[in-house]
């Protein structure tokens, strides 16, 4: 349970520069309050709030968002909110908006640009679970590209719910495919990455081979940097140069999260008044919660994870493989992953990503309904998707009604590549027979709706993947 507050409730008048002899009885706790707030909200907001707890002392707020379907405060919003709690659990749903607005022409130009209006995507979505029983804190990290149901719109890319619906289906959207509630929603745009950055003069980060991205405006060469500005923005969102796509931007955020968690802990930045004013005037403009997100609320966090080592985060992505249109999830691993975290329990040993390139798939298509030329329609796709389609034909018996997608053992990373062009299919593992390692039998769904050649919605299709990086030479 949250240990009590009485001793360090704020006065909400008072000036956040105290005379030395007013400040004197209370500023060891405030110290404490202000470091441990620093550590458990760095991590998820990548430094923007800080200085949260330093809000009660200089009586700002922060903007805020009305967000209904939130664990603890309303009944009736889906099964997830029926989940058994765990006493003095908080999960926190922190996303990065790759809104424009508030970004100057030169930064635009900078991260490769000129839009300056466009949808409010979610560009980085990060679900942090903090636990006053454990001296961690767990970062699951969600690829933007990761598909998942989105209530009331269907199948979609998990970051489209911010565009289709706002915070509020956003939450919606992460509570319904984890079953974790979530208790709190916290979002930070491009700009005010920027700015906050800028104040505590970069973040330093080692690249053991060049990032180029000019997607994301990335020109940074192999070696040590200390990124500011729109070059730190552009570390953390390139990813279509990037050869393992979303999966490999995840882990340079989580590098940069680390970094600027060190950055931020350091006794220049939380000794020095000015620096402190500006990050909290900073935050203001750039930090949305929801509004059930108190102040009262943050100085509880900071009570029971005073104690959090920055050196003791747990930071995982959502088990998962790369396909050609979407991300997809591994179920069973993501289900482990999440269920640990239901139960406020040690999360499992991460899984490496099991990349696929199309030229180790050998794909025979079959046609499952009698429509003339179903079979070699699709595979005329494929074939230009890079995929070898060494086999067309048709199957004894039409009338299939769903679409399948057969592999052989241990084929299934091949199969779930497959599925990123049949997204409705269904999987199934059998002795395969004849020419290919991947056989798909189009049935009357794919057939009424063939869903190859449409176009991803929302938003572009991820990198093509690659072999995974090789491990950092950088000290």
């Amino acid at each position: 349970m949250w240990e009590p507050l009485d001793a360090v409730q704020p006065d909400a008048r008072s000036s956040l520069f105290v005379s030395a002899r007013s400040a004197k009885r209370r500023s060891a706790v405030r110290r404490v309050v202000r470091l441990a707030f620093a550590a458990v909200t760095v991590l998820a907001l990548l430094a923007s709030v800080t200085v949260g707890a330093l809000y009660a002392y200089a009586g700002k707020r922060f903007a805020q968002h009305p967000i209904d379907c939130l664990a603890d405060r309303t009944a009736g919003c889906g099964e997830t909110n029926a989940v058994e709690p765990v006493d003095g659990v908080r999960n926190v749903l922190v996303v990065g908006n790759d809104s424009r607005v508030g970004l100057t022409p030169s930064e635009l130009e900078q991260l490769g640009t000129e839009q300056l209006q466009g949808p409010d995507r979610a560009d980085t979505i990060m679900l942090v679970h903090l636990s006053p029983r454990r001296d961690d804190a767990v970062v699951v990290s969600f690829p933007r590209d990761l598909r998942v149901d989105i209530p009331g719109e269907g199948r979609n890319r998990i970051n489209a719910a911010r565009a289709l619906g706002g915070p509020e289906l956003m939450v919606r959207t992460v509570e319904d495919y984890t079953g974790i509630p979530v208790h709190h929603y916290v979002e930070l745009d491009l700009a005010g990455f920027l700015r906050l950055v800028d104040l505590i003069d970069g973040v330093e980060v080692c690249l053991d081979e060049p990032l180029v991205d000019a997607a994301a405006g990335a020109d940074l060469a192999a070696g040590e940097h200390v990124l500011r500005g729109s070059d730190a923005a552009a570390y953390v969102r390139a990813r279509k140069s990037d050869p393992r796509g979303d999966l490999g931007r995840i882990e340079r955020q989580q590098r940069f999260i680390r970094q600027a968690l060190r950055k931020v802990l350091a006794p220049a930045t939380l000794v020095n008044p000015l620096r402190v004013k500006r990050l909290i005037d900073q935050a203001a403009s750039a930090v949305v919660t929801d509004s059930g997100f108190t102040t009262s609320d943050m100085l509880r966090l900071t009570w029971s994870f005073k104690d959090l080592d920055p050196g003791s985060l747990t930071m995982v992505t959502v088990p998962s493989d790369l396909g050609p249109r979407y991300v997809e999830a591994r179920p069973e691993e993501a289900e482990a992953l999440f269920q640990a975290i239901r139960v406020d329990e040690p999360v499992p040993a991460r899984e490496e990503v099991t990349v696929v390139e199309p030229g180790d798939i050998r794909l025979a298509i079959l046609n499952g309904v009698g429509v003339d030329g179903l079979a070699a329609g699709a595979a005329q796709q494929l074939t230009d998707a890079g995929v070898e389609v060494v086999e067309t034909g048709n199957v004894d018996d039409f009338g299939r009604e769903r679409t399948v997608i057969m592999y052989g053992p241990g084929d299934l990373p091949l199969a779930r590549f497959v599925a990123g062009f049949f997204p409705d299919a269904d999987l199934a593992e059998t002795d395969m027979t004849g020419q290919g390692n991947v056989q798909v039998i189009l049935g009357t769904d794919w057939a009424a709706a063939p869903q190859v050649a449409r176009p991803p919605p929302v938003d572009e299709p991820p990198t093509a993947p690659a072999p995974p990086a090789p491990a950092s030479t950088c000290v």
